[in-house]
Order: structure tokens, then C-alpha cells, then sequence
């Protein structure tokens, strides 16, 4: 905490994400204190992008990697059959 400084912070408590439960934003100087609501979107916005983010590529790399680690262990099985005939 600074000694001195004044602050104005935006808290979303309602993230409906599964990754965190509250959001804390430090407003620039000089922010209108009448766009609340536009404070409160834009907030809203940025979480959604981030857990959108952070949830959609973990499913696809998972399903990437599970069929690569399949499609290289049928070669390496094809391989040795081959050899071994």
C-alpha cells in the first residue's frame, strides 16, 4: 500500500469464471466517475476474453497431444511389425 496516494479502484465480485471470484481494476487518473457502467463492461469484457481464453486452447492442446502421442505409436508399432516379419 502507498502512504499518500489515492486510488480509485473498480471491484467485480460476479466473475462466473472457474478461475477466480473477484476481479480488481485501479482506474486511470482522470477516469469520468459518471461511466460506472461503461467501467463495469469493460471490466466484464476483459475477464470474459481472458477465462475464453485460457479454457479453449487447454481442451484443443490436450486433443492435439492425445492424437499425436497415438498417430506416433502406430508408427513405431507398424515399424516393428515390419521388421520383425
Amino acid at each position: 500500500m502507498y502512504k499518500g496516494y489515492k486510488r480509485k479502484v473498480v471491484v467485480v465480485r460476479n466473475t462466473e469464471s472457474s478461475l477466480f471470484e473477484s476481479a480488481y481494476f485501479v482506474l486511470r487518473e482522470g477516469a469520468d466517475k459518471h461511466a460506472i457502467r461503461d467501467m463495469l463492461k469493460e471490466a466484464s469484457r476483459i475477464i470474459k476474453e481472458k477465462t475464453a481464453e485460457d479454457e479453449c486452447p487447454t481442451v484443443l492442446k490436450r486433443f492435439f497431444s492425445f492424437s499425436l502421442g497415438c498417430a506416433i505409436c502406430s508408427v513405431i508399432f507398424t515399424v516393428i511389425v515390419i521388421f520383425l516379419a
